[in-house]
């Protein structure tokens, strides 16, 4: 049985090589609002998912994500159940990311505001001639 599970949120921790170099694989962390109010504060609270990425999405994360990344993740859950030091019965929740896409990099919009590289739209207009001359009014 397959259970797809669907994730839009926030880059809370980097992409971390895990493993050997011939079967490496990669975990990182997706921050999203919960659906639950604090008791303390009465605000949502924020949830952090674990997601781990294999072959070529391993090396796409590395590349690609960054902290503060807006991203769309989509996977199956994988659910470990172990006992802990002390015996005590633990489950470990995480995604097993078949796909992913950065929806809004945050490193490339700060970069743009300071002008540090240009958009697509820039590149299109630079040869653009702005001079009166050629204007017929």
């Amino acid at each position: 049985m397959f259970c797809k599970v669907q994730v839009i949120g926030f880059v809370a921790q980097e992409c971390e090589t895990k493993g050997k170099s011939g079967a490496s694989w990669g975990q990182f962390s997706v921050a999203y609002s919960g659906t639950r109010k604090s008791l303390t504060t009465g605000e949502y609270e924020s949830i952090f998912l674990p997601c781990k990425v294999f072959k070529e999405n391993h090396n796409r994360a590395v590349e690609m994500l960054h902290k503060g990344d807006l991203v769309y993740c989509e996977g199956s859950l994988d659910i470990q159940q172990y006992n802990d030091k002390n015996g005590v019965a633990r489950t470990f929740t995480s995604l097993n990311v078949g796909m992913f896409r950065v929806l809004k990099s945050k490193n490339a919009t700060t970069q743009l505001r300071k002008g540090t590289i240009k958009s697509k739209a820039q590149d299109k207009y630079d040869d653009f001639d702005t001079s009166d001359k050629e204007i017929p009014f």
